[in-house]
């Protein structure tokens, strides 16, 4: 659709422009991306204008990363699309400058970033590039006072997250994220818990019998959210005759 297109359009670029300046006082490759971007779908949209970023903020991780906070502080429009090509960028610096702490801090960077945009497309390069270490970081966020943080950790880390790249070590063992969602389920905000519904309903595609299995240990204590959660988390299974979701649901 030409209009989803057009959410990273040329005032995106203006704004971010405007936000780098200072690090970047001739912003050539971020200048000629914005004359670039009509033909583009979404995705290449937001690809191009990551690169062009990278292009024109060349250095450190270290660098980069100061930038971009610094640009968040000054500029109030550093906020909405511009947020994901910015993002993306992030999670290449840090996978090329190699190091732990980059990895970490660019973590961190992104849960900054989330309430502007959310990050989850970003937080997928860093789930590819280190599994363990980026799963180890979504856990610490599911006490976060941010719903949009915990949102992160329950979205980011879906194993069939639409748009998004795919992570095989997700698809492989959609286990690993269990923690997330048990930490989840009773999330006091309905954005977060829609988040683990949608995870659950992945999960379900995958490996059918730990959905339901993930699911009835959750129903132990039933309450209202948590059975609507259950419900959408494992209406697929019901609809294809899984004998565990129908028993669960009551089918």
């Amino acid at each position: 659709m030409r209009f989803a297109d057009e959410l990273v359009g040329p005032a995106v670029v203006s704004a971010l422009v405007a936000a780098v300046r200072p690090a970047a006082p001739q912003p050539h490759a971020l200048l000629a991306a914005a004359d670039a971007l009509p033909p583009l779908t979404l995705r290449r949209r937001g690809r191009l204008v990551r690169d062009a970023l990278l292009t024109d903020l060349p250095g450190s991780y270290a660098s980069f990363a100061a930038t971009m906070r610094t640009a968040r502080e000054r500029s109030p429009s550093f906020r909405g699309w511009l947020i994901w090509p910015v993002t993306s960028a992030v999670a290449v610096k840090a996978i090329e400058d190699g190091t732990t702490a980059a990895f970490d801090d660019a973590l961190a960077l992104l849960a900054e970033f989330t309430p502007l945009l959310t990050s989850e497309f970003a937080l997928r390069a860093l789930l590819r590039h280190d599994l363990e270490r980026a799963l180890a970081v979504a856990r610490t966020w599911t006490t976060h006072d941010s719903e949009d943080i915990r949102h992160l950790a329950a979205e980011g880390t879906r194993p069939l997250l639409p748009w998004a790249d795919r992570v095989p070590g997700l698809r492989a063992e959609p286990r690993r994220t269990r923690p997330i969602l048990d930490a989840l389920h009773r999330d006091p905000s309905e954005y977060v818990r829609r988040s683990v519904a949608a995870h659950l309903r992945d999960v379900s595609r995958l490996d059918p019998d730990l959905a339901v299995a993930t699911a009835t240990v959750w129903s132990v204590q039933p309450t209202e959210d948590v059975a609507r959660l259950v419900a959408h988390g494992l209406h697929g299974l019901v609809r294809r005759g899984h004998p565990g979701a129908a028993g669960l649901l009551g089918g």
